[in-house]
């Protein structure tokens, strides 16, 4: 199949099978197929990319703080979205159905990143909230399920299983740090993500930067009104802070959205998403040691046992995918 057109009918098998192995943010798995991934091991070079790109994602939680620090979450939100969907100037929009692309960009997007922000203003830290966020690959399968009858392999089950152990362990040990809202804001924002990707499925194959793009678009004006309904006008910064929070800003839409979806979108258009996919799993690694380094964040035993007992059910659900 390299090199040959293929029809849309023909791409969405294997957009399915990277459906499959969702793990990381929905959209990295999604690219324009033209041709079938041939090459069957990274070079060296791509690897450093694909690492890179889990280091940017990873890290972003550590920024999010940091932004947070100077502006209230739903104008960050709207502020993120609203960079990012520059893109629109120059990236065409896809041709599906603009309603289930808004419909898409609001609950993938403003949803899930609304409760997430929401969640790190009230408190989850940032490395656990990069754990946390990862429920929303059981919740993906469990959707599936219900939705499309595909039933989980016994691996998958098994996975769902140590997962939901894991949530149950991080439940049971909040604290003041970490408290009880902030930790079922994330679980909205893992829900937002999981319903995100049914949605995403109905669109068949699609430019993963130009939907992200389109998304970001229909994001700002549902973030942006939460902002002057619920949130005071904050304060002008001193330059320091005006600074940091443009850094975030811009991290946020053009780094970690733009940049590292359009990386990511370009690997698997090389290689086949069981060799891509993977990577991801180092993003919560990444980003619970960068919160401990850059915020000093520290977690006890059973925080420990929970998170890894989470990251241990994402990775079963990539690699408990049944072959065809």
């Amino acid at each position: 199949m390299s090199g040959k057109h293929v029809s849309k009918r023909a791409a969405l098998p294997y957009f399915h099978r990277q459906l499959n192995f969702r793990n990381g943010f929905a959209v990295r798995r999604m690219t324009s197929i033209t041709s079938a991934p041939s090459a069957a091991r990274p070079t060296g070079a791509h690897l450093i990319v694909a690492v890179m790109i889990a280091v940017v994602w990873g890290t972003n939680f550590t920024v999010i703080r940091w932004g947070l620090d100077y502006l209230p979450p739903f104008l960050f939100v709207a502020l993120r979205f609203a960079v990012a969907a520059l893109g629109c100037f120059f990236l065409p929009r896809p041709k599906i159905s603009f309603r289930l692309i808004a419909a898409t960009g609001v609950v993938m997007l403003a949803g899930q990143f609304g409760f997430m922000f929401l969640a790190m203003h009230h408190g989850m830290p940032a490395g656990l909230a990069s754990v946390l966020i990862q429920a929303q690959a059981p919740m993906t399968i469990a959707l599936a399920a219900l939705l499309h009858r595909e039933l989980p392999t016994t691996a998958q089950l098994g996975a769902l299983l140590l997962a939901i152990a894991g949530l149950v362990i991080i439940a049971l040990d909040l604290d003041a740090n970490a408290s009880v809202l902030a930790f079922f804001l994330m679980l909205g924002a893992a829900a937002c993500w999981a319903v995100g990707n049914q949605m995403v499925r109905a669109m068949g194959a699609v430019n993963a930067v130009a939907l992200i793009a389109w998304m970001s678009l229909v994001a700002v004006p549902p973030s942006l009104l939460l902002s002057i309904l619920v949130e005071p006008l904050p304060p002008m910064p001193d330059a320091h802070g005006l600074a940091v929070a443009f850094f975030a800003v811009f991290y946020n839409a053009a780094i970690a959205t733009l940049g590292g979806y359009g990386a990511w979108a370009w690997l698997l258009a090389r290689y086949k998403a069981a060799t891509v996919a993977p990577f991801s799993l180092l993003v919560p690694v990444i980003g619970a040691t960068t919160a401990a380094l850059m915020l000093g964040e520290t977690f006890d035993v059973a925080r420990v046992a929970g998170m890894a007992l989470l990251v241990l059910g994402v990775a079963g659900s990539v690699f408990g995918v049944r072959r065809r």
